[in-house]
Formats: structure tokens, C-alpha cells, sequence
């Protein structure tokens, strides 16, 4: 479990103890450098992020580095959560939690189906 102190966000995060391919960069605030040595195992990650200026909305999230073009398509919990191919991640807004009839159960099939589902 881990702070991103570039985007403050809290997340658990998993690694297969494979080598990933060179990452290419891309995040705000984040030099290639620091992506790439972060980067360069595969890796499974969910979280919670406060967002942006330019995405405004608290969200869970779940992404695999690296993953292909299936990886959106894959099955997630609850029916509010979503792929974003922008960002390349599973979301789970968290105002889509709080309305939710049992928020603890929505967002445990979020990050269930997310670290326990996913394919690299």
C-alpha cells in the first residue's frame, strides 16, 4: 500500500515479478524516468484518487501495466463502474459509492473483480 505523491493518491498495488517493456511516459507531473523505473515490472493496481483540473471527480481505480487492447473489455462490479480508454483504467466514481444501496458491498466487487480478475 503506497501514497503517489504526484497525483496523491492512495493505492495497493501488485507486481508479477516479470519485466515489463519500456514505458513511454505520458502522465502529467511524472518525468519519463520516474515512469519507467515504476513501470518496469507488470504490474496490478487499485486505488483512490481525488482527481484533477482536468478529470474533477473522486474515482476508485483499477489499471495492469502493461495490458492490451482486451483489457477494457473485461467484466467489472458494480454496474457504475467503467472503462475510461483515455486514461486506460477501470473507475468507480465515488459519489456512484456513497448513492449506492450498500457502498461497502459496491465498492468491494470493484477492487474484487478489479485485483482478483484483471489479466495482465
Amino acid at each position: 500500500m503506497h501514497l503517489f505523491w504526484g497525483a496523491f493518491d492512495l493505492a495497493v498495488t501488485r507486481f508479477s515479478g516479470n519485466s515489463a517493456p519500456l514505458h513511454q511516459g505520458g502522465a502529467p507531473n511524472i518525468p519519463l524516468e520516474v515512469m519507467q523505473e515504476a513501470y518496469s515490472q507488470e504490474v496490478s493496481s487499485a486505488g483512490f484518487w481525488l482527481g484533477s483540473k482536468d478529470f474533477p471527480t473522486p474515482v476508485f481505480y483499477a489499471y495492469a501495466y502493461p495490458s492490451d487492447a482486451r483489457f477494457g473489455q473485461q467484466k467489472v462490479q458494480p454496474a457504475a463502474a467503467f472503462y475510461s480508454p483515455e486514461m486506460g483504467e477501470f473507475f468507480l466514481k465515488y459519489e456512484d459509492v456513497q448513492q449506492s444501496n450498500n457502498p461497502e458491498k459496491a465498492l468491494f466487487d470493484f477492487l474484487q473483480t478489479n485485483l482478483y480478475s484483471l489479466e495482465f
